[in-house]
């Protein structure tokens, strides 16, 4: 049983047409507005993305083995077979950010930038209007370049239990939620919060802290609430914290 989710990567199909510009120095004038250099760093940052969830990827892999190594059995199989929809799942993140990093930084260094730094001076209406259909055509082979949507499936997250709302026990200090709890030092119930000022005692632990550490010194707690979906939510954060590394 897995769980499915599909999120859109591109809007509809780009429209429009040159006919409705009258002026040629305009249109000569929208063709160097674009911002090549911000498009092309947008592709960039995708790609940045792209690389960590390689980095993740691998890292599945590794833990197949070790898995593989130390542990048998029925139970064991099962765990095999959950870290394998993981792995496809970041191995689906990075290639389909791939494609569309590398898309989209072609499109600003070189269609955009074209436009803006290197189109010559138009000298009639017709030949203006010609330029915008073939910047217009990059655009449609831009965006029919993009993956549609980014698909993957990822094991069933946490029961009821991790849902927000839902009162838990724990015999380590925790954070006791709804945006002003307290991280206490003593066994207490907590419920699912995205942080919380701590009480006393020192730092102290929660599994329900996605972080898994709260900061009596610094007084805050260091975490947010996890949501139903755990393996997704540990998956985009471990992919968060690639990219800033």
């Amino acid at each position: 049983m897995v769980d499915s989710y599909v999120s859109p990567m591109r809007s509809a199909a780009p429209a429009g047409s040159p006919s409705q510009y009258t002026d040629p120095q305009r249109i000569d004038a929208l063709l160097k507005t674009s911002d090549p250099e911000a498009v092309a760093a947008s592709g960039r940052s995708y790609q940045q993305f792209a690389g960590a969830y390689e980095k993740i990827a691998g890292a599945l892999l590794n833990m197949r083995t070790d898995l593989h190594d130390a542990w048998k059995g029925e139970g064991a199989a099962a765990a095999q077979s959950q870290l394998r929809e993981v792995w496809s799942a970041a191995t689906t993140v990075h290639k389909t950010a791939q494609t569309f990093g590398v898309t989209i930084e072609r499109h600003g260094s070189e269609y955009l930038a074209w436009y803006k730094y290197n189109k010559p001076p138009s000298k009639s209406l017709s030949e203006a209007q010609s330029w915008m259909t073939g910047a217009n055509e990059r655009v449609s082979q831009t965006w029919s370049s993009l993956p549609p949507d980014l698909s993957t499936s990822l094991p069933p997250g946490a029961e009821s239990r991790r849902r927000t709302g839902v009162r838990l026990r724990t015999d380590r200090s925790g954070c006791h939620y709804w945006g002003a709890g307290w991280c206490g030092s003593r066994s207490h119930d907590t419920w699912p919060v995205r942080g919380g000022r701590c009480r006393a005692g020192g730092p102290g632990r929660d599994e329900t802290c996605l972080t898994r550490r709260c900061d009596g010194a610094a007084g805050w707690c260091r975490g947010r609430a996890p949501r139903p979906r755990a393996y997704a939510t540990q998956l985009a954060v471990r992919g968060r914290e690639a990219v800033d590394r």
